[in-house]
Protein backbone atom coordinates (compact mmCIF):
# COMPACT_ATOMS: atom_id res chain seq x y z
CA UNK A 1 0.00 0.00 0.00
CA UNK A 2 1.49 3.09 -0.97
CA UNK A 3 -0.35 5.42 1.41
CA UNK A 4 -1.53 4.58 5.40
CA UNK A 5 -2.81 7.07 7.53
CA UNK A 6 -1.51 7.63 10.81
CA UNK A 7 -4.93 6.15 12.05
CA UNK A 8 -4.48 3.01 10.25
CA UNK A 9 -0.83 2.53 10.96
CA UNK A 10 -1.40 2.84 14.51
CA UNK A 11 -4.94 1.08 14.76
CA UNK A 12 -6.89 4.31 16.46
CA UNK A 13 -10.35 5.38 15.01
CA UNK A 14 -12.96 7.88 16.04
CA UNK A 15 -16.49 8.24 14.78
CA UNK A 16 -18.57 11.39 15.39
CA UNK A 17 -21.63 12.99 14.50
CA UNK A 18 -22.33 16.69 15.11
CA UNK A 19 -25.64 18.40 15.91
CA UNK A 20 -25.91 21.86 16.03
CA UNK A 21 -26.89 22.76 19.25
CA UNK A 22 -26.21 27.03 18.71
CA UNK A 23 -24.26 29.43 16.95
CA UNK A 24 -21.17 28.41 17.64
CA UNK A 25 -21.77 24.73 19.70
CA UNK A 26 -22.44 21.46 18.33
CA UNK A 27 -23.21 17.88 20.82
CA UNK A 28 -22.82 14.37 19.39
CA UNK A 29 -22.63 10.63 19.98
CA UNK A 30 -18.80 9.65 19.67
CA UNK A 31 -17.51 6.51 19.33
CA UNK A 32 -13.99 5.23 19.52
CA UNK A 33 -11.52 2.21 18.45
CA UNK A 34 -8.07 1.01 19.31
CA UNK A 35 -6.18 -1.65 18.52
CA UNK A 36 -2.94 -2.02 18.16
CA UNK A 37 0.27 -5.06 18.71
CA UNK A 38 3.47 -4.69 20.11
CA UNK A 39 5.25 -7.96 19.77
CA UNK A 40 3.42 -10.34 21.08
CA UNK A 41 1.35 -8.47 22.77
CA UNK A 42 -2.22 -7.02 21.98
CA UNK A 43 -3.94 -3.93 23.02
CA UNK A 44 -7.99 -2.88 22.04
CA UNK A 45 -10.19 -0.51 23.60
CA UNK A 46 -13.54 0.04 22.40
CA UNK A 47 -15.49 2.72 24.06
CA UNK A 48 -18.75 5.54 23.34
CA UNK A 49 -19.37 8.49 24.34
CA UNK A 50 -20.19 12.44 23.86
CA UNK A 51 -17.99 15.10 22.28
CA UNK A 52 -18.66 18.57 22.60
CA UNK A 53 -17.06 21.03 19.80
CA UNK A 54 -16.77 25.27 20.15
CA UNK A 55 -16.37 26.26 16.81
CA UNK A 56 -14.53 30.56 16.85
CA UNK A 57 -15.56 31.29 13.93
CA UNK A 58 -19.55 29.51 13.74
CA UNK A 59 -20.52 26.06 12.85
CA UNK A 60 -19.84 24.97 9.39
CA UNK A 61 -17.82 28.37 8.54
CA UNK A 62 -14.37 26.69 8.30
CA UNK A 63 -11.63 28.10 10.96
CA UNK A 64 -10.37 26.57 14.12
CA UNK A 65 -12.58 24.26 16.51
CA UNK A 66 -11.93 23.43 20.24
CA UNK A 67 -13.35 19.99 21.28
CA UNK A 68 -13.76 18.36 24.55
CA UNK A 69 -15.54 14.26 24.59
CA UNK A 70 -16.02 11.86 27.40
CA UNK A 71 -16.14 8.28 26.69
CA UNK A 72 -17.07 5.04 28.23
CA UNK A 73 -15.82 1.50 27.40
CA UNK A 74 -13.53 -1.82 27.59
CA UNK A 75 -9.72 -2.20 27.24
CA UNK A 76 -8.23 -5.38 26.82
CA UNK A 77 -5.08 -6.35 26.54
CA UNK A 78 -3.65 -10.28 25.84
CA UNK A 79 -0.01 -11.58 24.86
CA UNK A 80 0.88 -14.91 23.69
CA UNK A 81 3.74 -16.32 23.69
CA UNK A 82 3.89 -20.22 22.33
CA UNK A 83 7.68 -20.64 23.05
CA UNK A 84 7.63 -19.42 27.25
CA UNK A 85 3.73 -20.83 27.16
CA UNK A 86 2.48 -17.79 27.99
CA UNK A 87 -1.23 -16.99 27.68
CA UNK A 88 -2.41 -14.02 29.18
CA UNK A 89 -6.11 -12.24 28.53
CA UNK A 90 -7.26 -9.97 30.95
CA UNK A 91 -10.26 -6.85 30.02
CA UNK A 92 -11.85 -4.28 32.07
CA UNK A 93 -13.72 -0.83 31.66
CA UNK A 94 -12.34 2.64 31.01
CA UNK A 95 -13.16 5.99 30.75
CA UNK A 96 -11.81 8.32 28.21
CA UNK A 97 -11.33 11.69 27.82
CA UNK A 98 -10.05 13.73 25.07
CA UNK A 99 -9.57 17.42 24.14
CA UNK A 100 -8.82 18.44 20.85
CA UNK A 101 -7.70 22.12 18.67
CA UNK A 102 -8.60 22.34 15.40
CA UNK A 103 -9.20 24.05 11.73
CA UNK A 104 -11.81 23.07 10.03
CA UNK A 105 -11.94 23.36 6.11
CA UNK A 106 -15.18 24.01 4.94
CA UNK A 107 -16.36 23.19 1.08
CA UNK A 108 -20.41 23.30 0.46
CA UNK A 109 -21.51 20.18 1.75
CA UNK A 110 -17.80 18.37 2.37
CA UNK A 111 -15.35 19.50 5.33
CA UNK A 112 -12.36 18.10 6.39
CA UNK A 113 -10.78 18.48 9.80
CA UNK A 114 -6.97 18.16 11.44
CA UNK A 115 -5.78 18.90 14.79
CA UNK A 116 -3.28 18.05 17.48
CA UNK A 117 -4.80 17.04 21.08
CA UNK A 118 -4.53 14.45 23.87
CA UNK A 119 -6.27 11.66 25.39
CA UNK A 120 -6.68 9.97 28.66
CA UNK A 121 -7.03 6.94 29.69
CA UNK A 122 -8.65 6.06 33.36
CA UNK A 123 -7.71 2.64 34.11
CA UNK A 124 -8.02 0.68 37.51
CA UNK A 125 -4.13 0.08 39.33
CA UNK A 126 -4.63 -3.56 38.83
CA UNK A 127 -5.97 -5.93 36.48
CA UNK A 128 -6.17 -10.26 37.12
CA UNK A 129 -6.11 -11.93 33.69
CA UNK A 130 -7.77 -14.88 33.09
CA UNK A 131 -5.15 -17.41 34.23
CA UNK A 132 -5.38 -15.65 37.47
CA UNK A 133 -2.10 -13.17 37.15
CA UNK A 134 -2.64 -9.76 37.85
CA UNK A 135 -0.62 -6.55 35.99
Amino acid sequence: MLFRSVSDAIGVYNVELDYKVSDKFTLGPMFYHFDYELSDTTYRSDAVGLRLNYFFNGVQQGGWLFGLSGLYGTFDISEVRVSDGINFTASTSTRIYTGMFSYQAVWNNFNITTGIGMSYFSLPETVVGTNGVSI
